[in-house]
């Protein structure tokens, strides 16, 4: 709790679908973990490369610092194991759980993750942040939402011209 409250918001909760998800979350933080895999350093590129063999990376993710935004953070796991294995990674974790938020950031000091700045907002009241990403990541959130793609466009429109959108669902 002590943590939470000096968490900062980027944007209110005021989506009734959102804010239900918070409460759960705020309850129930989650994934519930101690510790990450060993990761060793490489480029983002190189990373997508391991899954399209024939993926050609565009100028922006040579970028360093490379920034990312992981969209819908949760407790942290994510974005500290992509701070860490993501050469040149700045990190921006949001999500909408400020209890999630503070395990985050409690498990990146305890790692002495650096590079990761946790924050506070919707996905849904992003569109204003005036910031590009070469690199989003969301992975596990957008099916929460009670209309998915405009959660989707939001980031496409945070997404920098060449960049690379990384979108998981559970189905």
């Amino acid at each position: 709790k002590k943590i939470a409250k000096d968490i900062p918001a980027l944007s209110a909760i005021d989506d009734r679908v959102s804010q239900a998800v918070q409460n759960q979350y705020e309850e129930n933080p989650y994934p519930r973990w101690l510790k990450i895999p060993h990761h060793v350093e490489h480029s983002y590129a190189s990373i997508i490369h391991d899954v399209d063999p024939y993926f050609k990376p565009s100028p922006c993710l040579q970028q360093r610092p490379l920034h990312m935004l992981v969209a819908g953070c949760g407790t942290g796991k994510h974005p500290i194991s992509r701070a860490k294995q993501v050469e040149g990674a700045r990190v921006l974790a949001i999500d909408i759980s400020r209890s999630s938020l503070s395990y985050g950031k409690r498990m990146a000091a305890k790692l002495n993750v650096g590079n990761i700045e946790f924050q506070q907002s919707d996905i849904l009241n992003l569109a204003n942040l005036n910031r590009k990403f070469p690199v989003i990541e969301c992975v596990g959130v957008l099916h929460h939402m009670e209309d998915p793609e405009r959660g989707w466009e939001i980031l496409r429109g945070l997404l920098e011209p060449g960049g690379v959108m990384r979108i998981g669902l559970y189905s």
